[in-house]
């Protein structure tokens, strides 16, 4: 009995090992090509790793490039309101010159009368 089990133990072994092997020989590669399949989804996942760095990438770039405008705009804003100042004070230094001069030659022009009158008297 233990003889007859062993047996069918061994060719039902048999069995399933040429089943598989025909399994296999009916479809080569197979692991072949889960294995290029599993090589095509790693470099898919590198590519997308790839882009999403090259994404954060150009966003710092970005980024970077927006704070240096502001910082340019910034100081351009700061040079400009200091040059209104100047001018202003320019404009302002011209007038009183201006105005002094004015007086300075009313002055003269008035003692320089004042001097003909009292000569002629």
């Amino acid at each position: 009995m233990l003889k007859l089990m062993g047996s069918a133990y061994a060719a039902m072994r048999e069995d399933i090992r040429v089943s598989t092997w025909e399994l296999t020989e009916a479809f080569p590669g197979t692991a072949e090509e889960r294995e290029e399949k599993k090589r095509r989804v790693v470099l898919e996942l590198e590519l997308r790793t790839m882009e999403v760095n090259l994404f954060v990438k150009k966003n710092e770039e970005r980024s970077l490039e927006c704070a240096r405008r502001a910082r340019l705009d910034e100081e351009r804003a700061v040079e400009h309101e200091r040059k209104a100042r100047e001018d202003e004070f320019l404009a302002n230094h011209k007038r009183m010159t201006d105005l002094l001069s004015k007086f300075v030659s009313r002055n003269i022009a008035d003692s320089s009368t004042q001097s003909n009158d009292n000569g002629e008297a």
